[in-house]
């Protein structure tokens, strides 16, 4: 199937659509849901990591991984703003939430919640947001910045850690070319596109261990190693 949308079923459901559903900080902690959302990601970015660098040799397409998550404040719903700082320390400049244990990023020495405010000389200047519904296209343009920067397998990254400033060089490791994401969502799916490897919270909470987690991401990865979505968009056909 090329670059499907595809729906899996595992064992073991936690409804975590439900605190996520328009409204729902009113009725839930949106520092429980931030921080839920923050475990998720760090599950799916150890194990996509690991997929990515290990399928290195079978990939057309290669890019260097940092091993690191950047999120910004405008990431979030202006209801969970305050919780994303308080827990992960998200601010209206790039932030480490995650980093891959073993990665480029861990043997650097960054370090969750430090900020990154450049690399190799471009600055990462804070941007407030300007939404209330969060939103990503920021934050994406970041990650492509330093995924260019990333490419010549050498970066110098000024992060501010506790108000100190520092700078730390980073040599990213080679992998196929994927960024994997976690999607709040109600459906038991995941994706590819090419570049992004997507998988829903509620399919992350179902599975049972990184075994069934690496099932699903392996092959969404597999999709974008082999360009479906790329012969997929060339043929004018839809994802099943």
């Amino acid at each position: 199937i090329l670059g499907c949308r595809c729906r899996f079923q595992v064992a073991g459901f936690v409804a975590l659509h439900a605190i996520l559903a328009p409204g729902a900080a009113h009725a839930a902690d949106p520092a429980a849901v931030v921080r839920l959302l923050a475990e998720q990601d760090a599950a799916v970015l150890r194990v996509g990591e690991r997929l990515a660098v290990a399928s290195a040799p079978f990939c057309g397409r290669a890019m260097r991984s940092s091993g690191m998550l950047l999120q910004r404040s405008d990431q979030y719903g202006a209801d969970y703003r305050a919780a994303a700082f308080a827990v992960l320390g998200v601010t209206d400049q790039p932030t480490v939430t995650v980093v891959a244990p073993g990665g480029a990023a861990e043997k650097a020495g960054i370090r969750p919640m430090d900020i990154v405010v450049g690399i190799d000389g471009r600055d990462f200047p804070a941007v407030a947001p300007r939404r209330a519904r969060g939103e990503i296209a920021g934050i994406a343009a970041i990650h492509d910045a330093v995924d260019a920067v990333m490419a010549d397998g050498l970066a110098e990254v000024r992060v501010i850690r506790d108000g100190q400033p520092m700078t730390v060089v980073v040599y990213p490791r080679p992998g196929c070319r994927a960024r994997f994401e976690v999607r709040a969502g109600r459906t038991n799916s995941a994706s590819s596109d090419g570049l992004y490897v997507q998988i829903s919270s509620d399919l992350v909470a179902q599975a049972r261990g990184e075994g069934q987690l690496a099932t699903v991401l392996a092959h969404e990865l597999a999709h974008n190693i082999l360009e479906h979505p790329q012969r997929r968009r060339a043929s004018g056909s839809r994802p099943s």
